[in-house]
């Protein structure tokens, strides 16, 4: 195998593992302090300091058995509101929350206890607050897992390149590519930019997908995939591709993966259901983008 191609590839994959390292350690901050990230415990901490509160509790993951709380106290010295670690998983005496005005805050909820009272405006400003840091820390955990997710899935996929040793391997990827990504099937075409032809490569009924080739005419499709280098959702197909291609395949929805090395195009995958309609995040398309560039990078190599 190429030395430069399995460096580059452990290269990313090293990448990968350091990010999984990151997030094990990034949850188990967590685990600490519970479910709320520390960072947006500051944020509601430091917000709150100026109000009337002498104390706060924060109830994390209130469908557990024992869920988490957490609790802040007034400091006498400089009167900002300290975390106090002995407080972590306290069990509060029966009722004693329920006395106190609630927030609820992401899976969780936040209680707080006035030391001089809080006006109704308080409240509502307080309410206010908490409920932009929830939407918050919710969009930073899709975020978050999101990103996981991704890197996870081209570590997986980067070990399957390294497992190749040629384009005769093409075929056994494709079908990684149906299991690893989800979708029934997944069909690589090569693009021959001095003839601008195309031809079917490897992929499900492997006579059908060869059978399937011919000139690309001015294509406004083909073109926007060439020019952005992007992902392509296309929900009806019926819009953009002839009939014959669509009843040959069977299309309903269907997502074209560019594959490039450089600036080079060298085909497009497509994948899809069979049939079958489906919808796709920009995450995935961004995840697509990604498997699209290694393919391409593997195919290079390879092929000299």
């Amino acid at each position: 195998m190429n030395s430069y191609y399995r460096e580059y590839y452990s290269l990313s994959s090293t990448f990968s593992k350091l990010f999984q390292i990151y997030a094990s350690a990034n949850n188990r901050s967590r685990d600490r302090r519970g479910l709320i990230p520390h960072d947006f415990q500051i944020l509601i901490t430091s917000y709150l300091a100026s109000y009337p509160i002498g104390e706060l509790y924060l109830l994390q993951n209130q469908q557990a058995v024992s869920p988490i709380v957490s609790s802040w106290k007034r400091s006498e010295v400089d009167g900002s509101l300290h975390f106090v670690p002995d407080a972590f998983q306290t069990s509060l005496s029966p009722g004693f929350l329920d006395q106190l005005p609630c927030f609820p805050l992401a899976d969780g909820a936040l209680y707080i206890k006035g030391s001089l009272g809080l006006t109704i405006q308080e409240q509502s400003s307080i309410a206010n607050y908490i409920s932009q840091i929830s939407n918050l820390i919710t969009k930073y955990d899709r975020q978050e897992k999101a990103i996981t997710k991704k890197l996870l899935t081209l570590d997986r996929f980067n070990t399957i390149l390294l497992d190749c040793v040629g384009v005769d391997d093409l075929a056994y990827i494709m079908k990684q590519c149906e299991e690893l990504l989800h979708y029934n099937r997944c069909v690589l075409y090569a693009y021959i930019p001095w003839s601008k032809e195309f031809k079917g490569i490897v992929g499900s009924e492997l006579s059908k997908v060869q059978g399937f080739k011919g000139p690309l005419y001015p294509n406004q499709l083909f073109d926007q995939i060439r020019i952005t280098k992007k992902p392509m959702f296309i929900k009806d197909p019926a819009l953009s591709i002839n009939k014959e291609t669509i009843e040959l395949f069977e299309l309903s929805s269907l997502i074209i993966v560019p594959v490039y090395y450089e600036h080079e195009m060298l085909g497009w995958i497509t994948l899809d259901q069979i049939g079958k309609e489906f919808e796709v995040a920009k995450d995935e398309l961004e995840l697509l983008e990604e498997i699209g560039k290694r393919i391409g990078h593997f195919i290079q190599k390879h092929e000299g």
